[in-house]
C-alpha cells in the first residue's frame, strides 16, 4: 500500500524495532525517520485490509497544513497517525494509553491539549484477533482477491507451540503465510 502512493516508506519490522514496550517501539522508529530528515511521518500498520492509497494521500496532503492526522479504528485505536516532528517533539505521544481502546481518544485530547489541528480519517476495522479476521471473511472479504484466496484455501489445523502448551488453530498454510500477534509487552 505504502509503496502504490509513491511516497517515501521504510519498513520497520520486529527485528529493528528498539524498546521494551509498544511505546518505545514507536518513539524509536519516529526519531529514526526524524533523525534522516522528515519533517513529517505517516505510521501505519499491517492489520488494516481496507486501507487505500487515498487514505495515505489524505492524511499527506492534510500534513501539509500542519495538521495531526488519525485513522481512528473501531476498537478504539488507530489504523494511522501522522505526526510532524514539532508535534514528536512536544510530547504528543506520551500520556497515551497504547495498545487500549483509549488510543484514537488519548491523542485527540493531546492535540487539543497542544493546540495542534486534527484530522480524523474514515473510522475503519483492523486485524487484532481471530474474532475481527472473521469479521473480515464475513464481511465482503469474499469480494477481494485476499478473502477469495483464503475461503477457498482453508487448509488442516497445525501445532504452535506457546510457552503455556501447544495449541490447534486453523491456518491457511497453503499461503505461505506467517502467523503474527502483537507484540508482547
Amino acid at each position: 500500500m505504502a509503496k502504490r502512493s509513491t511516497l517515501p516508506y521504510f519498513l520497520y519490522n520486529s527485528s529493528s524495532q528498539r524498546g521494551e514496550n509498544f511505546k518505545e517501539r514507536l518513539s524509536g522508529a519516529c526519531k529514526d525517520l526524524f533523525a534522516k530528515g522528515f519533517e513529517n511521518i505517516l505510521v501505519i500498520g499491517n492489520d488494516t485490509t481496507n486501507l487505500k492509497v487515498a487514505d495515505l494521500i489524505t492524511a499527506a496532503l492534510a500534513q501539509i497544513e500542519g495538521k495531526l492526522v488519525i485513522g481512528p479504528s473501531n476498537d478504539g485505536g488507530v489504523y494511522l497517525l501522522g505526526l510532524s516532528r514539532k508535534q514528536f517533539e512536544e510530547g504528543l505521544l506520551s500520556q497515551v494509553r497504547w495498545e487500549s481502546k483509549w488510543v484514537a481518544r488519548d491523542l485527540a485530547n493531546r492535540a487539543a491539549q497542544f493546540n495542534f489541528s486534527l484530522v480524523s480519517l474514515e473510522r475503519k476495522n483492523d486485524l487484532d484477533d481471530h474474532k475481527d479476521f472473521l469479521f473480515y471473511l464475513r464481511s465482503g472479504a469474499a469480494n477481494s482477491n485476499l478473502g477469495r484466496s483464503l475461503i477457498r484455501l482453508q487448509a488442516s489445523p497445525i501445532e504452535v507451540m506457546t510457552p503455556l502448551s501447544p495449541v490447534s488453530i486453523q491456518a491457511f498454510t497453503s499461503l505461505g503465510i506467517s502467523l503474527r500477534a502483537p507484540p508482547l509487552s
